[in-house]
């Protein structure tokens, strides 16, 4: 339950920028998962249908290393981004998780098949496994760009003092490609199609390019790193999420904008909405406009979406510009998918 409570919070921070009449102010709002799954999904397998890497092609030189160990490094991140999955789906409590191990390569290519999505395969294997969606990795590939240019470094002479020597600067430039799918083979429908690509940069030096190379390290670490982070993000899809939204509000006008304004710079908006509400009794209708806007933002700080559209509306009607009418329409949008974001949150059951 301690999870729910984390996502149930509004953060809000406050941004007090110079823009004439106008300062910021930043709203941090729940938005409903990317991936909304029916409640009749339970049982979830996670399934890594890459094809299994070629034999990379000979190459002579620091290409040739570079690939064999790319080979490799692709193997590893692959089964990062899937444990990490598994973990991710594992912390909500709505799903039963098995990782899949299929075997053949008739099996490993069922998902990628050229003729279009098998979906009795797809079916056969969900009956098998008794599960109700599939999550597949149906891409996973690294490239690696090498390098070189000539440098300058610093070594210790037999004298064991430091100069400089010629050598040879390596750089490593991997382009990560993955590719997520879910599956429901009730409905032979692909919810959900997820591609990310990522980059990892390594450098080093040495007095030639193999002793550059070694210089570098192993690049394990990082590209797991990368794998996990892919992982954990595509089952975050499944959640609901936080969004930034920047409102202005009115500064100038009356002494009442101005000083709530100020008193709104240290965060009090009980007092600065005190200040508004008189304003909005202004017989001007400029003034009064700029209260109401003022009070739904408000309101909408303070997360109540009702009053701030109820505000929002008395905005337009008096200030009746395409200002006063987009934000009463992105506070509409919000009510709207207000019960979606409480009815995802309400089936979300993460351990604590």
């Amino acid at each position: 339950m301690k999870q729910i409570a984390k996502l149930l919070m509004v953060g809000v921070v406050l941004f007090v920028s110079s823009c004439g009449s106008k300062q910021q102010l930043a709203i941090k709002s729940m938005e409903p998962a990317k991936v909304d799954l029916s409640a009749k999904i339970v049982r979830v397998g996670v399934l890594n249908s890459v094809e299994p890497e070629e034999q990379p092609k000979a190459t002579k030189g620091i290409e040739g290393l570079v690939a064999i160990e790319d080979q490799w490094l692709i193997q590893q991140a692959q089964n990062a981004a899937l444990e990490a999955l598994v973990s991710e789906l594992r912390k909500d409590n709505r799903f039963e998780v098995e990782l899949l191990v299929v075997s053949g390569n008739e099996l490993r290519k069922l998902l990628n098949d050229s003729e279009g999505t098998s979906w009795e395969k797809i079916k056969t294997l969900c009956t098998t496994h008794d599960i109700d969606a599939l999550f597949s990795l149906t891409h996973f590939d690294a490239e690696t760009e090498v390098s070189l240019r000539k440098t300058k470094m610093e070594q210790l002479n037999m004298m064991r003092e430091k100069e400089k020597v010629s050598a040879q600067e390596i750089t490593l430039e991997t382009l990560i490609q993955n590719n997520w799918k879910i599956y429901d083979p009730v409905h032979e429908k692909i919810i959900d199609e997820y591609a990310y690509d990522q980059q990892l940069v390594a450098k080093a030096k040495g007095i030639d390019p193999i002793a550059a190379l070694r210089a570098i390290g192993s690049r394990k670490d990082s590209l797991m790193s990368k794998g996990k982070l892919v992982g954990n993000s595509f089952g975050e899809r499944l959640k609901p999420y936080e969004r930034k939204i920047i409102r202005e509000y009115f500064v100038k006008g009356t002494d009442n904008l101005v000083k709530a304004g100020e008193i709104m710079a240290s965060g009090d908006i009980d007092s600065a909405a005190a200040l508004w509400r008189k304003d909005a009794e202004n017989s001007n209708k400029k003034i009064k406009g700029r209260a109401c806007h003022n009070m739904a933002v408000g309101m909408e700080f303070e997360g109540k979406l009702i009053a701030a559209h109820e505000w929002a509306t008395k905005a337009n009607q008096n200030l009746n510009d395409k200002a006063s009418q987009s934000y009463l329409k992105e506070l509409e949008n919000r009510l709207d998918r207000q019960p979606i974001v409480e009815a995802q949150m309400a089936n979300l059951n993460f351990e604590d």
